[in-house]
């Protein structure tokens, strides 16, 4: 009859147990979820930086090329004019 008695409430206790950890697990699958939403908003933000980035240095680089293109057209053109006279 005790022993009964002991195993029910070693069932129950069991039980209990294994319904707090479940309830534990859920919490932390939850938040695990928030944070993986705020880091692939951060992902993405941090996309969008990059490229504008990315496109302000090409603009760079193509004002840069454009006006040693211009240099180097006048400075041949110079040397033409300076040629004929």
């Amino acid at each position: 009859m005790l022993l009964g008695i002991l195993l029910i409430v070693v069932v129950l206790y069991g039980l209990l147990l294994f319904w707090v950890l479940n309830e534990r697990l859920k919490d932390l699958d939850y938040l695990v979820s928030k944070v993986q939403e705020s880091l692939k908003e951060v992902d993405d933000k941090l996309v969008l930086l990059l490229s504008f980035k990315s496109e302000e240095e090409e603009k760079k680089k193509n004002d840069v090329l454009e006006e040693t293109f211009s240099l180097h057209a006048l400075q041949g053109e110079a040397k033409k004019k300076g040629d004929k006279s």
